[in-house]
């Protein structure tokens, strides 16, 4: 992580948000398109953890 220190991320918290996004991240895309303010960003963690197209797009 070249910027975390910049942006008050640690190691810690990116290996914690991989596992939950992991486990709940096909929920968590279904669910965060479906509100305004979340839909505008839930589409960059789905691209990082290389979630498949087709079941984000549905």
């Amino acid at each position: 992580m070249k910027y975390g220190k910049y942006l008050w991320i640690k190691p810690e918290h990116m290996d914690k948000a991989e596992r939950w996004f992991g486990r709940y991240g096909e929920w968590a895309a279904f669910f965060g398109r479906n509100f305004p303010l979340i839909r505008t960003f839930i589409s960059l963690p789905a691209g990082i953890a290389k979630m498949n197209f087709t079941r984000f797009v549905l």
